[in-house]
């Protein structure tokens, strides 16, 4: 599903990956539907947040951590290789997960 909506395959730490540039310029609620997916296809329930953990490069890391910040409308943060939405972010979006 993910690599139908754009998302990188292949070797995850060894390429210079982005996120799909249809994303820059997309309506909101198709940037929602990516977050979304990402998120029901990667993301895991750790307490009353949603985290996962991808093996990217730091700024593909930045840049997906900018997209759900912006759709989830609050704070989500990386440690190491791990993304955590904060429990605001993981509320808001849990209506649609």
């Amino acid at each position: 599903m993910l690599t139908t909506l754009g998302a990188p395959v292949g070797p995850k730490a060894d390429q210079d990956l982005e996120l799909p540039g249809y994303l820059d310029d997309a309506p909101d609620d198709v940037r929602r539907l990516f977050v979304v997916c990402y998120l029901e296809n990667r993301a895991h329930e750790h307490g009353s947040i949603l985290k996962f953990r991808e093996e990217r490069s730091d700024d593909y890391l930045a840049s997906l951590t900018a997209l759900i910040e912006d759709v989830a409308g609050g704070p989500v943060s990386i440690s190491e290789k791990n993304v955590m939405l904060s429990k605001a972010a993981t509320e808001r979006l849990g209506t649609v997960l």
